[in-house]
């Protein structure tokens, strides 16, 4: 499936089988990118995750659940076991 993952600078779209793998895999990348300075990488505190296209586009913003999810940022890092700089 295709989902839409935001959170701070990260906005990208990946496909995966579920939202929360989609959050992992979009940081993983997001961390590839700039390894060499990941102090910059900014999260805000959830990934916001839709089938149906990015968040902060929607005027008003609304969230559809169960289509749509939010996970906090906190689990996601424990979750995957990255510990900021």
């Amino acid at each position: 499936m295709k989902y839409y993952v935001e959170s701070g600078d990260i906005k990208t779209i990946i496909d995966c089988n579920g939202s929360f793998e989609a959050c992992v895999k979009a940081f993983i990348r997001e961390i590839h990118k700039c390894k060499d300075d990941l102090g910059e990488l900014e999260l805000a505190n959830e990934f916001f995750v839709s089938e149906k296209g990015f968040l902060s586009t929607r005027e008003p913003f609304s969230v559809e659940i169960p289509m749509e999810k939010i996970y906090d940022t906190e689990i996601l890092l424990n979750h995957i076991g990255f510990m900021p700089p």
